[in-house]
């Protein structure tokens, strides 16, 4: 199998990559029963694991054993096949066609239809390696990966369509057996039983992925001030000189919330804000929990701040 890119164009930009490291990794792969593995494919893994010998077997060891083992999410890879031609109507993949100022390269992921009876999990999760391989296939070695997971239309209904097994057999693979260099995972337009998703896939999660993942914890609290109106301006003020907001809030989804009449244009491009009251916990230095009214300013995961 040929790929994409060529072999001597990752060395030039990778000159770790030598003749030695690459002989050891195919006479491993031989010495386990696998085929001639492309020395595209070897200079692949060993980018990943940083050209560490030990690791770099690991992973792949890990690589082949899963997809062996997991037919739900590497048999059958036919993209013109009807089972896949209908999960791509459920949900969408692209790999955008510049990367980020560091290089990264950017994969993202969302829903189509938000219908959940329509969802199947073990699907969607093959499109999406599916076109993690089409982008190693083309692009090679790059500085990393960055995975952007919009879940704008996703709702609880969609809790049903997963499988423990899978959420399990998927994050061992992205942890141990993806051969990238994974950056960050980012979650956009976060649903308001985001900690229920969390509470699902954090045991599956290692610490390292866990400090490169962000969902904003549903929410950007910008702003926190006394439940006096008086307060509120100043609030505003400071959020409309630190944060610039292209979407629309909505409503936090602790506790309820009261929605007042005040509201602000904190940028040209935005539609009005507001603030809300509600109750919230706050813990005391001597750690023990009360309930006082704030005011807060939401914003939602894609606020940005300005430089």
């Amino acid at each position: 199998m040929k790929l994409g890119h060529e072999l001597a164009e990752s060395r030039g930009r990778w000159p770790r990559l030598t003749d030695d490291l690459l002989a050891e990794l195919q006479s491993w792969a031989g010495g386990h029963g696998l085929p001639e593995v492309p020395p595209e494919q070897l200079a692949i893994f060993a980018h990943s694991c940083h050209y560490e010998r030990e690791a770099t077997l690991a992973c792949m060891d890990c690589y082949y054993r899963l997809r062996a083992q997991v037919p739900d999410f590497f048999a059958a890879r036919d993209p013109t096949s009807q089972a896949s031609l209908n999960a791509l109507k459920v949900v969408y993949f692209a790999a955008l066609p510049k990367p980020d100022k560091q290089g990264n390269r950017i994969i993202f992921h969302g829903l189509a239809d938000g219908a959940p009876s329509r969802y199947q999990f073990a699907d969607s999760v093959k499109l999406l390696l599916m076109s993690m391989d089409a982008s190693l296939h083309e692009v090679g070695c790059v500085p990393g990966h960055v995975f952007l997971f919009d879940m704008r239309g996703v709702g609880i209904g969609h809790l049903t369509r997963l499988s423990l097994a899978g959420i399990k057999r998927f994050f061992e693979y992205i942890q141990d057996a993806m051969p990238v260099r994974l950056k960050a995972i980012h979650v956009l337009n976060c649903v308001w039983f985001i900690d229920r998703v969390l509470a699902l896939v954090k045991p599956f999660m290692k610490k390292e992925l866990m400090d490169i993942s962000s969902t904003a914890e549903s929410w950007r609290i910008c702003a926190i001030t006394s439940k006096k109106r008086s307060a509120c301006s100043d609030a505003l003020k400071t959020t409309r000189k630190n944060y610039q907001c292209p979407v629309p809030t909505r409503t936090s989804p602790r506790g309820r919330a009261r929605r007042t009449s005040a509201s602000v244009d904190l940028h040209p491009r935005t539609r009005h804000r507001h603030i809300y009251y509600m109750n919230t916990h706050v813990c005391s230095k001597k750690k023990t929990a009360r309930r006082e009214n704030m005011c807060f300013v939401l914003l939602d995961s894609r606020v940005r701040r300005k430089n």
